[in-house]
């Protein structure tokens, strides 16, 4: 089981993630292949057992955001991406996550 309190602490840092890969992009980085694939296929859709299992809010935030970062590595990857289409995603991204955080606090 997961403490909400680690689980908490888990979306904050996975928007901290999300901001460094936008930085990564905007630096023309080469590790942000990488970068993307641990985020989306080893963070984000490894979690997916462990909201199962340890009975963890994620309505606002997971399947949306696990699908907007997918597709976000898969138009980075064909290289049919842009500045404006990337930081977007991103940005949404992390408002789903401050959505289930406020959710969570009963806001």
């Amino acid at each position: 089981m997961i403490p909400m309190k680690t689980y908490e602490g888990y979306l904050h840092r996975l928007k901290d993630k999300l901001y460094k890969a936008l930085r990564l992009y905007e630096e023309n980085s080469e590790t942000l292949d990488k970068n993307l694939y641990a985020l989306v296929y080893m963070e984000i859709a490894g979690l997916e057992h462990w909201l199962e299992v340890s009975n963890l809010p994620h309505e606002y935030w997971y399947v949306e955001t696990l699908t907007k970062m997918t597709s976000l590595h898969d138009i980075y990857l064909r290289g049919t991406h842009s500045h404006d289409l990337f930081k977007s995603i991103i940005f949404g991204s992390m408002n789903l996550i401050d959505k289930q955080l406020q959710q969570m606090k009963g806001e």
